[in-house]
């Protein structure tokens, strides 16, 4: 399975009140914890078992921004049974120890051929909207090995992939290797992780699904990585980093909240303004970014720049364009009695353009970005009357903001506050980062 976990090193629990791990679909909320005391311990593992490991929200504010090394080999963790690691990013901070407490995130996913998702804290969220974690004490044996092997070895505000073999995958390793006949993933969902089982005490813990490849594919892989594709798995990563950024995006609507925002319209591109009404707007547009404190991160100018600042708020990588596209796309398409009013023109014609890489995104392609990935959409514009345009889902219910700048009708930009605008540096595309 495909695990992505945030862990936090807390102070040390009260002896009678030790949190255990248990894998369920609606996790026990955290407890409170001495916030000035946590420190982030952040790790990636990925394998027939694989967990990815990140720092949660309530400690990214104070985190440096993620930077990868180049991808290499797997090294072999020292002691731990088996268990392979890839350090992404050497942490610089202390290593925690038996008997400190860890919060951790996870994403799960089946080592299966199409690497099936069950469950996700991310998925489940407390009364601000935050993801709730579960917390476990190191050394307690209530996790199994290799994730314990893994923390222990990491420095904090590191980033690390890790290969856990079956031997070290087991909460009980009295436990036979799961059945041949357990192909069914529903069943092998609703068998191990039934929450009513789980609550009786018939279910396992986290470990359970650490079943051996051969059990799952109709051939055996050393890895996951030869069965999930690269841009699935970099979709996780950037996913529960965007996660990890909310707070930046709930930050900017309070700083621009005495903003008066005009109703969205959804319609296709108008024309482009001349060259002198151009160099006005867009000398409006950076006098507007520096009076509310806001910066641009600059993105190409290929006719794609709409999906990759929304490529860059939703997975924090302009790259991964053409994934927001398709998925753009695939909600027009779906969904055509919803949008169809607003397009002058064949809508068949309108999505065949509007597929090619390089076609430029319109207002129509942002209302159905909003829908698609349940967002507001926030546009500081260049408009001489308009300053803001706030873009909402159908459903009104937005579970987060995503903010774009906008030179009106000459291009988009992914936008943030001016202190907490990333930085980019060459990078393989693989690790998102």
């Amino acid at each position: 399975m495909l695990l992505v976990i945030s862990s936090v090193l807390l102070p040390p629990p009260r002896p009678s009140t030790p949190k255990t791990l248990t894998l369920t679909p609606t996790p026990t909320p955290t407890p409170n914890f001495n916030l000035n005391r946590r420190q982030s311990i952040t790790l990636t593992i990925s394998s027939s078992i694989s967990l990815l490991l990140f720092s949660p929200p309530l400690t990214l504010a104070a985190a440096p921004p993620p930077t990868p090394t180049a991808a290499g080999a797997f090294s072999d963790l020292e002691g731990s049974g088996g268990v392979k690691f890839l350090d992404l990013r050497p942490g610089d901070g202390p290593s925690p120890a038996d008997g400190d407490q860890v919060a951790i995130h996870y994403y799960g996913r089946l080592a299966a051929k199409q690497g099936w998702r069950f469950d996700s804290t991310y998925e489940h969220k407390d009364e601000m909207g935050d993801p709730v974690p579960f917390v476990f004490v190191l050394g307690s044996g209530k996790v199994i090995s290799g994730i314990e092997a893994a923390v222990k070895s990491m420095k904090a505000g590191g980033i690390r992939r890790v290969i856990i073999p079956p031997s070290q995958g087991y909460q009980n390793t009295s436990q036979e290797p799961i059945p041949p006949n357990f192909f069914d993933r529903q069943r092998l969902f609703t068998t191990i992780f039934n929450p009513t089982r789980l609550a009786n005490g018939e279910g396992s813990t986290l470990g359970i699904m650490s079943e051996q490849p051969d059990y799952v594919r109709e051939s055996s892989s050393s890895s996951v990585s030869s069965t999930i594709p690269d841009n699935e798995e970099d979709l996780t990563i950037g996913s529960i980093l965007a996660e990890e950024n909310h707070r930046v995006d709930r930050s900017l609507g309070k700083r621009l909240s005495h903003l008066d925002s005009i109703p969205h319209t959804p319609r296709v591109n108008g024309e482009i303004p001349d060259v002198d009404n151009a160099t006005l707007d867009h000398e409006r547009l950076t006098e507007r970014l520096a009076t509310y404190g806001l910066a641009e991160l600059q993105v190409e100018g290929d006719g794609n720049c709409q999906f990759r600042a929304l490529a860059d708020q939703l997975f924090r990588n302009p790259d991964y364009h053409k994934h927001v596209r398709k998925a753009v796309i695939k909600q027009l398409k779906h969904f055509q009695e919803f949008y169809e009013s607003y397009v002058p023109m064949n809508y068949k014609s309108y999505l065949k353009n509007m597929k090619r890489s390089g076609e430029w995104g319109d207002h129509l392609t942002l209302q159905a970005a909003a829908d698609r990935f349940g967002a507001k959409i926030c546009l500081l514009t260049s408009f001489r009357d308009t300053i803001l345009i706030e873009i909402v889902p159908k459903d009104k219910n937005p579970s987060r903001e995503l903010w774009l700048s906008f030179w009106s009708e000459v291009h988009y930009n992914s936008l943030y506050g001016a202190d907490d605008l990333p930085t980019r540096v060459a990078k393989r595309k693989h690790w998102l980062f």
